[in-house]
């Protein structure tokens, strides 16, 4: 299955699942199902259309429409205000099925695909002759035989083509001969009286047969010039290297695959084309949300687009300082840049880097495996030309006294009451504006009460009270939430989602000290010292406020996931360097860190293996931490008597609200 992928019908469509392909390879019996590619696409009123592109094989669209037609009547299938084919030969299958306003498409897509030709199954039989008896064969029995009939049809081919050539080349051998000595053979033909006697004569002469003699006597004058000899020379040459070649493919079976291999290439080369019909590991639910099961899952998402849904229960819990596994399939020049955790009927924002959110639920985003690439989020983002995914956010509810809090990579914040984010289709809405050379960096929700944490790359911490942000509208853009002095936000928390404020060094370096052990300071300023950048530690790469029981998931540019639990990881002053969480291999950086709440405990084997591994870590950090301590509280009181006097001129960078 790695080479031969499936069935690949003429229409294309989309083969849902591999298991039926699996089947009939396995036994030579088996059901593919195939749906039609289809579109959803916004149109004028606020409605929306399904318009399928490809429809399952054999499928005859006049049919397809009565049927969908009388379904509607018998209220079979409701949400349906048209059908219109624009199908041509020049553009292909363009069927539209226009939706009521409201409708929600999925759920007439379910039911499209339930009652109608709309997907369909195709048996499979792979009943052949073996030998002149009927038998049903699986894949390999199939690719046997069909390969014993090519040897058999190349020996045959090679036999024929070895007897032709011997045969011209024992007639060449005579007219080069003859050629060779044209005088003498004119003489005697001359001196004949029939072309009996003349024969006779060249036989006896030049032992010549009675093919050669033929050939000699029905030759022309043209062939007495030079130019014509050397040709004839030419000729039997090649036939001599041809011979050869045919007696090595009859003699040496090796040799015979090999030429069976090189025809199969050139037929690849001259009739193969890209596959119309996707096979999709994704099989889409054809039963309303109220059947799908509400689990927990982790969506992944690359910098090169590609995204997936999978269960949290694939990353077991590992202890402090290990390596993790692999998480996901990159394409080459692809990295990880988001990983979150959600649950299948929660809705899941996106906002991308224009300012713009987009809103599905989790169910609908694409499921794979632990280690599948993913499918490119276009598929079902309406995502214009160099739009990019930058923040995924989970939410359940929509209230007036709550708010999203967002925080751009340039430091600049805005909150916005989230009851404006209820309602988004599936083109997207404006969430946030912008300045030119800035990008979201994330968004959380907050009650309009909370504290706000922001970190910078250099280690430092921003926390000030969100009453200092006063609401805004979608459109608008905020204000400065803190002065980065030249770095770049890494880490955005609010005091609801834990008291302790979690870090994560480039080089796998974490701890959590209380939020109380940060000054608080006016919005926009510089913040205090949270990490002292070294060769050792690395720059600050993550920052998260946690209650201290949570899972830790940690992902590489690499696609190397590893799963823990922030339990693990002691609570210290925020003077401290923190321990090792995590190694990343050699050329691996952390790409993405999530945090997931706790539901399970490390079993009483892991929790031993954990407690003796941390115990042995900490002997042996412990000195070096000391030192490492003492050399950054000094640095940090210095820091902070400098920065005390200047919080309340940082504080209000006096950017009006845009």
């Amino acid at each position: 299955m790695n080479y031969i992928k499936g069935p690949d019908f003429p229409g294309g469509g989309i083969i849902c699942g591999r298991a039926g392909i699996r089947k009939y390879f396995e036994t030579g019996l088996g059901s593919v199902r195939v749906r039609g590619r289809y579109e959803i696409k916004d149109e004028e009123g606020g409605r929306q259309s399904i318009v399928f592109t490809q429809v399952p094989y054999m499928v005859n669209k006049k049919d397809l429409a009565k049927k969908i037609i009388e379904l509607i009547d018998n209220k079979t299938l409701e949400g349906i205000q048209n059908i219109a084919d624009y199908s041509d030969e020049k553009h292909g299958t363009d069927f539209h099925i226009e939706l009521k306003k409201g409708a929600n498409p999925e759920i007439v897509l379910n039911h499209l695909f339930k009652f109608t030709a709309l997907q369909s199954s195709f048996a499979v039989n792979m009943l052949a002759l073996d030998n002149g008896s009927p038998r049903i064969l699986n894949m390999k029995q199939a690719l046997q035989l069909y390969i014993n009939f090519q040897r058999q049809v190349i020996r045959r081919r090679t036999s024929y083509d070895l007897q032709k050539a011997k045969d011209r080349k024992h007639i060449l051998d005579g007219l080069i001969k003859a050629v060779d000595n044209i005088d003498e053979v004119v003489s005697i033909i001359r001196s004949s009286k029939t072309q009996d006697e003349a024969g006779a004569k060249l036989a006896e002469r030049f032992k010549f047969d009675a093919d050669q003699i033929k050939a000699i006597l029905d030759m022309t004058l043209r062939r007495l010039t030079g130019l014509e000899r050397d040709k004839l020379t030419a000729e039997n040459d090649q036939l001599t290297k041809d011979i050869e070649v045919y007696n090595h493919i009859l003699a040496d079976p090796a040799f015979l695959d090999q030429t069976l291999i090189g025809e199969m290439k050139e037929i690849q080369a001259k009739f193969g084309d890209e596959r119309r019909t996707e096979i999709t590991d994704s099989n889409a639910d054809e039963d309303d949300e109220d059947l799908i099961d509400d689990s927990e899952v982790l969506i992944c998402l690359t910098k090169g687009g590609y995204v997936k849904r999978m269960s949290s229960e694939e990353f077991k819990l590992q202890n402090r300082g290990g390596v993790g596994i692999t998480g996901m399939t990159t394409k080459e020049d692809d990295e990880v840049d988001i990983l979150t955790v959600s649950r299948t009927k929660t809705d899941v924002l996106f906002f991308t880097n224009i300012g713009k959110v987009y809103k599905v639920r989790g169910y609908q985003i694409p499921e794979g495996s632990r280690t599948s690439k993913g499918l490119p989020i276009i598929n079902f983002l309406q995502l214009a030309t160099g739009e990019k995914v930058l923040a995924i956010l989970s939410m359940d509810e929509y209230k007036d006294d709550s708010y999203l809090f967002f925080v751009t990579k340039q430091g600049v914040v805005k909150k916005t009451a989230s009851s404006e984010f209820a309602s988004i289709n599936k083109a997207g809405k404006i969430a946030l504006g912008l300045k030119e050379g800035d990008e979201l960096f994330a968004v959380k929700p907050t009650d309009g009460k909370a504290k706000i944490a922001i970190a910078s790359k250099a280690g430092k911490l921003c926390l000030f009270d969100e009453s200092e942000v006063r609401p805004m509208g979608r459109t608008a853009a905020g204000v400065r939430g803190m002065n980065l002095d030249g770095s770049s936000v890494v880490g955005f928390a609010t005091s609801l989602e834990g008291s302790l404020i979690f870090t994560l060094s480039e080089n796998g370096f974490a701890k959590m000290s209380p939020l109380a052990d940060y000054r608080q300071t006016a919005r926009g300023s510089k913040g205090v010292l949270t990490l002292k950048a070294s060769d050792k530690t690395g720059n600050l790469i993550f920052m998260d406020a946690v209650q201290g029981d949570e899972n830790v998931l940690i992902v590489t540019d690499q696609g190397t996931i590893m799963k823990t639990t922030l339990s693990q990881v002691k609570e210290q002053s925020r003077n401290s360097v923190g321990v090792i969480l995590v190694r990343p291999r050699d050329n691996e950086k952390i790409a993405s860190v999530s945090i997931e709440p706790s539901d399970t405990k490390l079993d009483q084997e892991t929790a031993a293996e954990s407690a003796k591994a941390q115990s042995n870590q900490d002997k042996s950090e412990e000195k070096e931490q000391e030192d490492n301590e003492k050399e950054l509280e000094k640095e940090v009181k210095e820091e902070e008597d400098e920065d005390e006097g200047k919080d309340d001129k940082d504080g209000d960078d006096g950017d009006d609200d845009q």
